[in-house]
């Protein structure tokens, strides 16, 4: 369907992406767009027009997922304290992780996978891998300079977003209540980048 030029009302978009969660929560990502459009308060026409397809409405709300998740890497002055822009970020990935709205989306999407092998893809390359991309570049530039040591940032960047959220996330994907309250997500935070830290930091002996 032809999209129609011009930019979408932010309360308009915002309200576009919230609905699409929701349904996509309660039907699955077989969800109609009439349902997404009905929720919003929009005509399934607006959405169309802004957003061309399904697909390109699921694309819009991984890229404002990802925009959101990587702003302390974004930030201008990310690298003055890696450790607080680590901490930062591992806050963010388990605030989300046991988030219900975005956990029970996360698993209802891992459970359409199968049926929608193209949206599968694109959650994983659009999402997971470019925050995970996101966070080796800043690896690499603290590697750069001698803030942090990873031969492959690559690497580093996967074994801490897995070190962050891989018991919780675990929990998720089973519908189990988390072990985690919000309170709690600033310690456990701290803690991990402790651990990444302690594996990543500059050592003298790492330099040899």
């Amino acid at each position: 369907m032809p999209r129609i030029a011009g930019r979408l009302d932010p309360r308009k978009r915002d309200a576009i992406l919230a609905a699409a969660g929701q349904m996509f929560r309660e039907r699955g990502l077989g969800a109609p767009m009439e349902t997404i459009a009905l929720a919003a308060g929009v005509s399934k026409q607006t959405i169309y027009n802004h957003f061309g397809s399904k697909t390109e409405l699921i694309e819009e709300m991984v890229r404002d997922r990802v925009d959101r998740i990587a702003a302390p890497l974004r930030s201008a002055r990310a690298h003055d304290d890696p450790a607080a822009t680590l901490r930062a970020l591992a806050a963010i990935f388990l605030g989300l992780t046991i988030d219900p709205e975005t956990s029970g989306l996360f698993r209802i999407m891992t459970a359409g996978a199968a049926d929608y092998p193209e949206l599968a893809t694109l959650l994983h390359e659009r999402g997971v891998n470019a925050v995970r991309g996101e966070l080796a570049r800043f690896i690499r530039e603290e590697d750069e300079g001698g803030r942090l040591f990873a031969r492959d940032s690559g690497l580093a960047a996967e074994l801490f977003h897995a070190l962050v959220v891989g018991g919780e996330q675990l929990r998720v994907l089973l519908a189990l209540p988390s072990r985690l309250a919000p309170d709690d997500v600033p310690a456990r935070a701290a803690e991990c980048v402790r651990v990444f830290m302690a594996a990543y930091g500059p050592q003298p002996e790492n330099r040899e």
